[in-house]
C-alpha cells in the first residue's frame, strides 16, 4: 500500500510535463506575463499612456514626472499621446510607432518608442526700429509719421508697416543719395519694412553768384535790347546778371529817328556796329540817345562830287573783287593769276602820297578751289574751300597784309565729302557752319565762332545731325546767326532748313523751311534783319551773282517779303554806306532807273531813293569796303591787265 501511494504521488507531480516559468517583471507564485514599454523624447514635450503608466516629461518643461517606461500585461494595447511644450511642435514617432498620428502598441514583447519635438521659430516682433543719420545739411521725414531727422532720428513702427523716407535739402545744399539699408543715389524716397540704419547724404552747392544790376535809359524814340536777354525797354528798364557778365546792348531807332550814341558806361564795339558792351563788375548804367531824322533822309547821303580815282594795277589777267578794312584804309584786291591754268590771287595795297602801294603777303587760291576774302575791323578774313575733297580753311591778315593765323575748318575726302560756309559779323568776327562725318557721331552739322583776330569765342556747337549740305550762314546786327542747311528730300523741290542761333550757338528760334534754287546767300540789313537770295552759280560765289528773294527777321522762324527798295532791285549789287545810314546799288535795275551805265543809286536806310551818281566803270563788279571806300574794277583793255579804280572813304 505504501508503495502504491508513492507511485501515485509521482504521477500526480509529473503528469503533463514541467511547470511554466515566470516572465520578466512578473511576480512569484505563477502571476500574469508582463512586458516593458519604454519612451524616449527629443526636444521638449510630454508623452502619456493609456492605460496609465507612462508620464514622460524628460526635460521637465511641463512640470511633470519622468516616468518614461512602464510594464503592462502581455497582449495589452497601450495608446501613447504626445503634447509639445511651449515653443515646440510635435515632429513624429519613431521606434514601434511612426508618423504623426496616434501611436498604439500591442505588447507581445518589450518595446520602445521615440517622440520628437522641434522648436518653433520665434514669433515676429511686434515692432521694428529705424535709425536715420544725415550727412551734410538737410532733413528726413517718414510716412507714416514718426521720423523727423534732425529732430527725431529714431522711431519704432508696427511690424509689417512700409515706411517711406523722404529727404529735404537745406538751402544751399542738394541731396546726393541714400546709403545703408536703402542704397541709391537716384531715388528720392527710401522704403523700409524691417530694422534698419539709413544715411541720407547732402552735398553743399556752390554759393550763388553775386548779381549786378544794369539800368538802361532811352533818350529820344527807340528801344534797346540785350544779349544775354534781359533788357528790352524804352524809356528805362533794368536786369540783373552774375558779376563779370559781359552784356551787349543793341539800339533800334523808331521810324523817323536815328541812333546818335551811348552815354554813361558803355564801351562801343568796332566800327560797323551801333552796339556797345558793358562788363558788370558793379551796378552800372547806360543810356542810348536817339535823334530825329531831318525831313530829308537823303541829306548828306550822296557825295557832292566824285574825285579822280587812285589806280591800283595788278600783274595780269582779269580782275576779281576787292574790299577794304576800316582801320588803316588797307585794300585787298583780287585777280586771276597764272597762264594756261589760272587761280585766284589777292594782293594788299595802301595809299601813300596818292599812290596805291603793294604791301604784305599774297593770298593764293587754287584752280579747283574757291577763295573768298572779307573785311574785318582789324584786317581781313580769308575763307578757302578745296574743290577736290571739300576741305576748308580760315585765315586772317592784319592791316599790314601779313598772315596772322590760319586754321583748318574741315577735313575732306571723296568718300565723306564735307561742306562749309562762313558769315562775317558786321561788328567783327566770323561764324562758321560745317557738315562733316565724325567717326563717333556720324554726319553732324556744327557751329563755331571766332573773333576778328581768329581767337575762339565758342567751341564746336552741334546744330543738326544727318548728312545735310551747308547752304550759308549769315550774321545780323544783333550778332545772332542764321544757319541754313539743305534738307531736300528725293523728288522734292530744293528745300532749305534754317534756324537762328545766339552768339554762343544756342537756338533762339525753331527750325523753319523755305525753297529756292541755287545756293543761298545771306547779308545783313540796317533794320536788323537779313536779306537772303540765291546764286545763279555754285556755292559761295560773290555778291555780284545773287537774285534776292526773302527777308529773315532776327530770331523769327519764318520768311518775310523783301523791303520795297530791294524788291525793286532783285538782281542789283548793294552795299551799306555812310555808317549804316543807307545803301548804294549797282546793276541792271540801277542802270534803267538812272538812265545809263556807269551809275550808282543811293538809297536811305528807310528805303527812300536818294538819287544817282555817275561813276566810271561802275557795274555789278563794284564794291564798297568797310570804311566806305568805293572799289571799281576796270574792264580789261586786253588780256593780261587788271586795274582797279580806288575811291578811299568816298561813302564813309
Amino acid at each position: 500500500m505504501r508503495k502504491v501511494l508513492g507511485v501515485l504521488l509521482a504521477l500526480a507531480c509529473g503528469c503533463g510535463g514541467t511547470a511554466p516559468q515566470q516572465q520578466q517583471g512578473g511576480s512569484g507564485g505563477g502571476g500574469a506575463v508582463v512586458h516593458t514599454l519604454a519612451v524616449a523624447l527629443t526636444g521638449s514635450g510630454l508623452v502619456t499612456s493609456s492605460p496609465a503608466g507612462i508620464d514622460c516629461d524628460a526635460g521637465g518643461s511641463q512640470g511633470r514626472g519622468v516616468a518614461c517606461s512602464a510594464s503592462f500585461a502581455q497582449g495589452t494595447t497601450v495608446s501613447l499621446s504626445a503634447a509639445a511644450a511651449s515653443g515646440f511642435t510635435f515632429a513624429g514617432w519613431g521606434g514601434a510607432c511612426s508618423g504623426r498620428s496616434a501611436c498604439a502598441v500591442t505588447l507581445g514583447a518589450d518595446a520602445s518608442v521615440t517622440a520628437s519635438f522641434t522648436a518653433l521659430p520665434p514669433p515676429p516682433p511686434q515692432s521694428y526700429t529705424i535709425t536715420v543719420t544725415t550727412a551734410g545739411s538737410g532733413s528726413v521725414t517718414s510716412n507714416p509719421a514718426g521720423l523727423d531727422c534732425g529732430k527725431n532720428c529714431t522711431a519704432k513702427f508696427a511690424a509689417g508697416t512700409l515706411v517711406y523716407l523722404t529727404e529735404t535739402a537745406a538751402a544751399g545744399w542738394k541731396f546726393s543719395g541714400w546709403t545703408g539699408a536703402c542704397v541709391s543715389t537716384q531715388a528720392q524716397i527710401c522704403v523700409i519694412n524691417a530694422d534698419a540704419n539709413v544715411t541720407a547724404t547732402f552735398e553743399q552747392l556752390p554759393p550763388p553768384p553775386l548779381l549786378r544790376t544794369l539800368t538802361v535809359s532811352v533818350i529820344g524814340q527807340g528801344t534797346v535790347t540785350s544779349s544775354p536777354a534781359g533788357i528790352s525797354c524804352a524809356p528805362t528798364c533794368n536786369s540783373r546778371w552774375p558779376d563779370g557778365t559781359q552784356v551787349r546792348l543793341t539800339p533800334t531807332a523808331a521810324p523817323g529817328w536815328q541812333f546818335a550814341g551811348w552815354t554813361a558806361k558803355c564801351d562801343p564795339l568796332p566800327s560797323g556796329s551801333q552796339d556797345c558792351s558793358v562788363t558788370l563788375s558793379s551796378d552800372e548804367n547806360a543810356a542810348a540817345t536817339f535823334t530825329q531824322l531831318p525831313a530829308d533822309e537823303c541829306a548828306g547821303l550822296r557825295p557832292s562830287s566824285v574825285p579822280a580815282p587812285i589806280l591800283a594795277r595788278l600783274p595780269q589777267n582779269s580782275c576779281l573783287d576787292g574790299t577794304s578794312d576800316d582801320g588803316a584804309g588797307t585794300f585787298a584786291l583780287g585777280y586771276t593769276a597764272g597762264s594756261q591754268t589760272t587761280f585766284p590771287t589777292y594782293l594788299f595795297f595802301t595809299i601813300q602820297n596818292g599812290q596805291a602801294v603793294q604791301i604784305g603777303d599774297r593770298v593764293l587760291g587754287g584752280d579747283e578751289s574757291a577763295t573768298y576774302l572779307y573785311s574785318q575791323p582789324s584786317g581781313f578774313t580769308v575763307f578757302h574751300r578745296g574743290g577736290t575733297t571739300g576741305s576748308s580753311y580760315l585765315s586772317a591778315y592784319g592791316h599790314d597784309g601779313r598772315l596772322g593765323y590760319a586754321q583748318r575748318l574741315t577735313d575732306g575726302s571723296f568718300d565723306h565729302y564735307p561742306s562749309s560756309a562762313v558769315g562775317v559779323d558786321p561788328s567783327g568776327g566770323t561764324a562758321s557752319l560745317r557738315t562733316y562725318s565724325d567717326p563717333a557721331q556720324g554726319w553732324i552739322s556744327v557751329y563755331r565762332r571766332v573773333n576778328s583776330l581768329g581767337a575762339p569765342e565758342t567751341g564746336e556747337v552741334l546744330v543738326s545731325t544727318g548728312q545735310h549740305t551747308v547752304g550759308a550762314i549769315g550774321v545780323a546786327l544783333s550778332g545772332h546767326a542764321l544757319a541754313i542747311l539743305d534738307i531736300t528730300l528725293p523728288d522734292q523741290a530744293r528745300t532749305w532748313g534754317a534756324r537762328w542761333l545766339d552768339r554762343g550757338g544756342a537756338p533762339v528760334s525753331d527750325w523753319f523751311v523755305f525753297q529756292g534754287n541755287g545756293f543761298p546767300v545771306a547779308r545783313f540789313l540796317m533794320d536788323g534783319s537779313l536779306a537772303v537770295g540765291f546764286t545763279r552759280g555754285g556755292q559761295g560765289v560773290s555778291y555780284q551773282d545773287v537774285a534776292w528773294r526773302y527777308l529773315m527777321r532776327d530770331s523769327r522762324p519764318a520768311v518775310d517779303t523783301l523791303p520795297d527798295w530791294l524788291l525793286l532791285r532783285p538782281t542789283d549789287v548793294w552795299w551799306v554806306v555812310r555808317n549804316g545810314r543807307g545803301y548804294v546799288a549797282f546793276g541792271p535795275t540801277t542802270k534803267v532807273r538812272c538812265g545809263g551805265a556807269d551809275m550808282g543809286e543811293l538809297v536811305a536806310a528807310s528805303g527812300k531813293a536818294c538819287g544817282c551818281m555817275a561813276m566810271p566803270h561802275a557795274g555789278t563788279g563794284a564794291s564798297v569796303g568797310r570804311d566806305g571806300s568805293l572799289i571799281v574794277p576796270e574792264p580789261p583793255v586786253n588780256f593780261g591787265t587788271c586795274t582797279f579804280d580806288l575811291y578811299p572813304q568816298l561813302l564813309q
